[in-house]
């Protein structure tokens, strides 16, 4: 049998290229019909996606727009971080505070250094009035990528928005305890906030520990937070022996009431005053 001609060789790899061609480009058609179409109107494919989501949007329809964004996150099968991300600034828009959080978060399981994301999350911190939390995150943020503009303008607005409310929750503190200056609550929550205060500015430690042992005596020593105030008052003053002592007895004092988170709170400033650390701030926000 004699071998093809040269000719006929070109022709038949070109028949087999064409073949091969046209099978692909069959397969992409059915696969990019069957990715357009959904229950009947459903886009799914990115190019088609981004106009359909920004119709939904734009007429109003959020239940439907949420939907759809939950829809794509389902479809990447949790490998794109960005779907999430979507989802949960649609779910903060609606005021869905919870749903966007837990979206957010699995955002960042994928991608937990994304900057954006960690801005979305900050975000929705404020929302949710945790200006403390929002603030770490933020400076993570930045700390993983110091030049990200959104981020550093949002925190130096944040600082300043917290430092102007700490500062008038400590003079509506006081105007309060001039009212009523025997009063062991106003004063138990003055000499809380000079004692523990993130600004170092606004600490005063010996008034709080004025006013802390003002208030133990006025209660008999027998409310665990006020005595867990004294204890950290003590520690703001460097008296670790003396916080230590308050501190289990307020924490007896807790166990004693049934009160298992401020039983956990004392716990937690008692290890601090073990290490010589006054704990800051952890009921102000």
């Amino acid at each position: 049998m004699q071998p093809a001609s040269p000719r006929v060789s070109r022709e038949l790899k070109r028949l087999a290229l064409g073949l091969s061609a046209g099978i692909f480009g069959l397969a992409f058609l059915s696969g990019a019909y069957e990715s357009f179409v959904l229950e009947g109107e459903a886009p799914r494919l990115a190019l088609s996606y981004n106009w359909w989501l920004k119709e939904l949007a734009a007429n109003g329809e959020t239940e439907r727009h949420i939907q759809q964004i939950r829809m794509a996150a389902d479809l990447d099968h949790g490998n794109r971080p960005t779907s999430h991300r979507t989802l949960g600034h649609a779910l903060m828009k609606a005021g869905r505070y919870e749903e966007a959080h837990a979206s957010l978060v699995e955002s960042l399981t994928i991608e937990p250094f994304s900057p954006h994301t960690n801005y979305a999350l900050a975000q929705l911190l404020v929302e949710k009035g945790r200006i403390h939390e929002a603030i770490d995150r933020l400076e993570f943020t930045l700390s993983v990528r110091p030049g990200f503009a959104p981020a550093r303008e949002f925190l130096t607005n944040l600082l300043e928005y917290r430092s102007e409310r700490e500062r008038a929750q400590i003079e509506q503190a006081r105007a309060a305890l001039e009212a009523s200056p025997s009063d062991p609550v106003r004063l138990n929550l003055l000499a809380w906030l000079l004692a523990t205060h993130p600004d170092p500015s606004l600490r005063s430690p010996p008034e709080a520990l004025d006013l802390a042992r003002i208030a133990a005596e006025a209660s008999d020593r027998s409310d665990a937070a006020i005595l867990d105030t004294l204890a950290v008052a003590e520690a703001a003053n460097g008296k670790f022996g003396a916080a230590r002592a308050a501190g289990l007895a307020a924490l007896k004092l807790a166990r004693e009431s049934g009160d298992p988170e401020l039983g956990n709170e004392i716990e937690r400033h008692l290890s601090s005053y073990r290490r010589g650390i006054a704990p800051v701030s952890d009921r102000v926000d």
